[in-house]
């Protein structure tokens, strides 16, 4: 997996809610903090601390939010730009 750190990275406070629609093949790396992560079609959720990476592979969309405390945030760096959106779902991709 390559990511291009000319890319924005993404600041994910506590609330902050990532839905990416149509997942599959993107990849996330974690800059910074703790993710959790679900996918539709999977039925194990993945943490994420920083320096770590993954590749979504589930059927559907997938789920990013900042994990731990509530004043718990995360940087993350897509393979292709995306937003965040806080407190609320929406689909992005």
């Amino acid at each position: 997996m390559q990511f291009e750190l000319d890319r924005p990275a993404l600041n994910l406070a506590h609330g902050t809610i990532l839905n990416i629609h149509r997942a599959k093949g993107r990849s996330l790396r974690v800059l910074a903090g703790r993710v959790w992560i679900t996918q539709e079609g999977s039925l194990d959720d993945l943490f994420l601390e920083a320096d770590q990476s993954c590749t979504f592979d589930g059927s559907g969309s997938a789920v990013v939010t900042a994990e731990g405390p509530s004043d718990a945030a995360a940087t993350v760096l897509f393979d292709t730009p995306l937003k965040a959106q806080s407190r609320g779902w929406r689909f992005f991709g």
